[in-house]
């Protein structure tokens, strides 16, 4: 309670943005890392408290630790929410712009749940930026699970159509790519292969 204190006076309440900053966050990230080191974290809200914290300080690599920690397995194992911790772990991936990591992340709980249209969204993002990345910076993807253009994702997303044919997600991601596409005004693509 009285971490959610601090933090509900750092959101709410009428206090200065530097106090706000440089005072009440830290020491509420310092009040709730002690729970965690000390292993008296037992319920999920206190594992989201955490995260809200580091969310609020814009501490995005500190809180995908925590997913990757011990905390964040616990987290995954007591959860009420599907895919809570992928969730997350994908939005603090688009938040530091670790595009070839939203996309392995995304295809690997897109094969397990084909069905989830955000997912996708995601996925064809990171193919994106992945490709901009390249011809920016003439960089070459060394992990081969992460698709690194059009033709990979295109490949990606009939093979989920082929293998979950009551699904309805695959399909809008076929649209959702060709309106990007079309909208990129992308002169490499072959109409014939969409």
């Amino acid at each position: 309670w009285a971490v959610m204190s601090i933090v509900l006076q750092a959101t709410t309440g009428r206090v200065d943005e530097s106090l706000t900053k440089n005072m009440l966050l830290p020491l509420a990230e310092r009040m709730i890392a002690k729970m965690a080191k000390e292993k008296k974290m037992e319920q999920e809200q206190e594992t989201h408290l955490y995260l809200m914290v580091l969310e609020l300080q814009k501490k995005f690599q500190e809180a995908l630790n925590i997913l990757d920690g011990p905390v964040g397995k616990q987290l995954e194992d007591k959860t009420s929410y599907w895919e809570l911790c992928n969730t997350k772990k994908i939005d603090y991936l688009k938040k530091l712009q670790k595009w070839e990591q939203v996309n392995s992340l995304a295809k690997d709980v897109l094969q397990q749940n084909p069905d989830q249209w955000s997912l996708y969204l995601d996925y064809i993002t990171s193919v994106f930026h992945i490709i901009d990345d390249n011809i920016e910076n003439k960089g070459e993807v060394n992990d081969e699970t992460v698709d690194k253009g059009i033709e990979d994702a295109v490949s990606f997303i009939t093979f989920q159509q082929d293998h979950h044919t009551k699904c309805r997600a695959p399909f809008l991601a076929q649209m959702e790519l060709q309106s990007r596409l079309i909208a990129r005004r992308d002169p490499t693509v072959d109409e014939k292969d969409m």
